[in-house]
């Protein structure tokens, strides 16, 4: 993880963003950069990143599917609600019961960490208050997600402070029409709601995450400490 400069010797609380993918050899690195820009820049919020590593990510982040292309290519899949579940009963009071949170937070990740943080925005909304996904994998499952979206955001209980910023690269297909179904089922469900689409086209992939972040910053509700 990684604390504000000076934590130790400050008395403030922070809002704390959740990064999955978020082990050395994955995404921590370059948010964390991100993280200390906040002191050096003053462009935006301070926060506390806390880097949630993946395991077995194609189990871990996938929702179960019968789709014979994703069977053929990734089998041992439908571990996202048990994922969700330990953020939810383990990593999340584990850093609110020993570090200086203000009871604000978000979640970021990218591809299937990202397909992972849009159906926690669509299935369990209250779990996190900012929801960021970079290039969600939503041709997973035959984008069965995706043509979802519509009535999952039509629920009469659905929250309307959530805050979701979503981004698409280059790759086109299946992967933008998951994206833009989403944003139509936004648009038309949600108008009201705090939700930012961001068409990346000219990068790769493999680039988003690095690209959004600035974006990410300069265009959140200012209330969204990310």
């Amino acid at each position: 993880m990684s604390l504000p400069a000076g934590y130790n010797e400050r008395k403030e609380s922070f809002p704390v963003l959740y990064l999955v993918d978020g082990g050395f050899a994955q995404d921590f690195i370059p948010m964390a950069g991100m993280a200390a820009l906040a002191t050096l820049s003053g462009q935006y919020r301070e926060f506390i990143l806390v880097g949630v590593q993946t395991n077995d990510r194609y189990y871990e982040l996938t929702s179960a599917s019968e789709v014979p292309y994703d069977l053929e290519n990734i089998p041992h899949n439908g571990g996202a609600d048990k994922f969700r579940q330990h953020l939810q009963d383990e990593v999340k009071p584990f850093i609110e019961g020993r570090y200086r949170t203000s009871g604000e937070d978000g979640i970021i990740g990218e591809s299937l960490a990202a397909l992972f943080i849009t159906e926690t925005f669509l299935r369990t909304p209250a779990s996190f208050d900012h929801f960021i996904a970079i290039s969600p994998s939503l041709w997973w499952d035959d984008m069965g997600l995706s043509r979802e979206a519509s009535g999952l955001l039509n629920a009469a209980d659905f929250p309307a402070d959530r805050s979701f910023y979503f981004t698409v690269a280059s790759e086109g297909g299946t992967m933008l029409e998951g994206v833009e179904r989403l944003a139509a089922a936004l648009e038309h469900h949600a108008p009201g709601s705090r939700s930012i689409y961001q068409d990346q086209d000219t990068q790769i992939q493999a680039d988003t995450i690095s690209g959004a972040q600035p974006k990410i910053h300069k265009r959140s509700p200012p209330q969204c400490p990310f």
